[in-house]
């Protein structure tokens, strides 16, 4: 029964909350991760060797929409939630090929369950209590019934330095660019298409920034997500420039472009959160 325990005990707040941290957190974050302390894999000749399967879950969202009278929360779905459980229960040779073919039956309850909130810029804070039950398919047994607790804070350091250096180098170029767009055969095109370099440039650039000597093999992977997210970014912050047309003054153009610039790379060099790879128990 032990055994059972610290195999189903695992942690349910992974995708729960993703805000940023300081810069000791992330140069710390974005070490080599080391081989985990608790490896929890089944024997060929146990009884839990591919013969678990998910049969209910229940005080989770359906829905990221509307739900505990939020317009938009971070709490995982029911979807997302068996995802996640279907996808370590086969890392840990527990899977079932399919509910008929189990036997055992894994039901989880969220009797809390709080996600961080939707703010941008703001610390993030989440918390769970996730009951356990693993019952024998055939006889109805009940074999684990035990109720685990976790949380997980983020911190947002506030503006860091590569956001204000990318904030006034792209305000710089597209005070420069502003004329020129302006008067571009398509002002909307050429508008999104500069914006979109400036967004996918900054983040780039402070991603090599905040990027140590020991980081780069990890690093090379996460830069991608982070570009096409500053590309996002400038994508729509450019269509604030189609305000601009053809009777706007020289001056008035380079304060638009610079302003909306400025934006872009202000949001696009903002540090990015990542999913916590460290849990402080073997449950």
């Amino acid at each position: 029964m032990t055994n059972r325990g610290k195999l189903l005990g695992a942690a349910m707040l992974c995708g729960l909350a993703t805000a940023c941290a300081t810069r000791a957190d992330e140069q710390a974050l974005r070490r080599p991760v080391l081989p985990p302390r608790y490896v929890a894999l089944v024997d060929r000749g146990a009884s839990l060797r591919e013969s678990v399967a998910i049969y209910e879950i229940n005080g989770a969202p359906e829905y990221h929409l509307f739900d505990g009278n939020g317009i938009i929360t971070t709490r995982p779905t029911r979807a997302e939630i068996n995802g996640m459980m279907r996808h370590w229960l086969r890392g840990a040779g527990m899977l079932a090929p399919d509910i008929r073919h189990a036997h055992y039956l894994l039901s989880i309850t969220f009797e809390e369950l709080h996600g961080g909130d939707v703010v941008p810029f703001s610390d993030k804070v989440a918390s769970a209590r996730v009951h356990y039950v693993l019952n024998d398919a055939r006889t109805g047994e009940r074999l684990f019934d035990q109720t685990f607790e976790a949380s997980l804070q983020a911190r947002m350091p506030g503006v860091t330095q590569e956001m204000v250096r990318a904030a006034i180098a792209s305000g710089i170029i597209g005070a420069l660019i502003a004329p020129e767009v302006r008067d571009a055969s398509d002002p909307a095109a050429s508008a999104e298409g500069a914006g979109g370099i400036l967004g996918a440039d900054s983040a780039a650039w402070a991603s090599e920034h905040e990027t140590t000597v020991w980081d780069w093999p990890e690093a090379v992977i996460e830069a991608a997500p982070r570009v096409v997210e500053g590309l996002g970014i400038g994508l729509a912050g450019a269509t604030l420039a189609n305000n601009v047309d053809a009777s706007t003054s020289d001056p008035a153009a380079r304060w638009t472009g610079g302003a909306i610039g400025a934006g872009i790379g202000f949001l696009a060099a903002a540090p990015t959160g990542r999913p916590p790879e460290h849990w402080d128990s073997a449950q």
